[in-house]
């Protein structure tokens, strides 16, 4: 039995193999094609400064690009910004301005600290991420350019921590949740490399 069902699998898998081979690839328009931009960035704002890098990935078409990302941000309180990115490219040439938005959520790490406070995260939960900022582009070959960018981002989490009161002896003691938010405005400066 487990031998027929191998070459069963075998016989499937070579068909499939010689379909695909004689298929047409179907073409791509001429003006698409795949970009990857990766970032590191300078945090600052009222906590401090902090710094991040992302990494987005996504099509180009014409003068617009968008994409998906994800990336690692160190202000305030650790976390991982998953998002939309959608740029819009201005000028002719290699170098050239543009303007970027992204929008997504924002995950917690739990046991992150919270800076300039010595409190951990006990039952953190994400929020919303954006991040909007115009840049330059300097062209290097066909597709490779150095990015440079500056923006305003903000993300938010909250947190909700247990503790118990002091209570007296022998009367029952119920543990106290307090749900503390965070909402963190940042300016930023990007730099990095688009392939």
């Amino acid at each position: 039995m487990k031998k027929n069902l191998f070459l069963l699998m075998v016989c499937l898998f070579h068909v499939a193999f010689l379909f695909s081979q004689s298929q047409p690839l179907q073409p791509t328009p001429k003006n698409t094609r795949f970009q990857s931009y990766n970032a590191m960035a300078l945090l600052t704002g009222e906590q401090g400064a902090g710094f991040g890098i992302q990494s987005v990935n996504g099509v180009e078409w014409k003068s617009f690009f968008i994409g998906a990302g994800i990336g690692l941000d160190f202000y305030g309180i650790s976390t991982t910004p998953v998002f939309l990115d959608i740029r819009k490219a201005f000028g002719q040439g290699k170098n050239k301005f543009f303007a970027y938005g992204d929008a997504g959520y924002n995950i917690a790490w739990p046991g992150s600290f919270i800076n300039n406070f010595n409190l951990s995260l006990q039952d953190p939960e994400g929020g919303f991420y954006g991040d909007l900022g115009m840049g330059y582009l300097v062209g290097f070959g066909k597709r490779d350019a150095l990015i440079l960018s500056a923006g305003y981002t903000f993300k938010s989490l909250s947190d909700n921590q247990e503790f118990y009161p002091i209570c007296f002896p022998g009367v029952p003691c119920e543990p106290v949740t307090e749900r503390s938010e965070y909402r963190f405005n940042r300016i930023t400066i990007k730099a990095g490399w688009r392939f």
